[in-house]
């Protein structure tokens, strides 16, 4: 006499494998798009950080090329820029408007 001894895995355990990890995966999906937003979050400031370092730089080397500049209300060593909307002068410096 021959045995049916059959492996592998029946459609039931196959289901119930495949809905257990859909139920991890929609528990997973929320919180990864939390740290998603915060890394964003932080690229900007790290980029806005970079700016306001070059700007700086940018302008104590203006001071040393134009010293007299700063003491006049001429136009030179002022820089500009908008964010979202919003107008960022610095001149003379390191001082800023908004």
């Amino acid at each position: 006499m021959r045995r049916n001894n059959k492996r592998g895995f029946t459609l039931v355990e196959l289901i119930v494998v495949l809905v257990s990890l859909a139920i991890l995966a929609s528990l997973l999906v929320p919180a990864l798009t939390g740290y998603m937003d915060k890394t964003k979050k932080q690229a900007v400031i790290s980029e806005a950080r970079d700016v306001w370092t070059a700007a700086q730089a940018a302008l104590t080397e203006c001071y040393a090329l134009y010293p007299e500049s700063f003491n006049d209300s001429s136009n030179s060593c002022r820089f500009t820029i908008t964010v979202n909307g919003v107008t960022y002068k610095m001149w003379a410096a390191s001082q800023t408007e908004h």
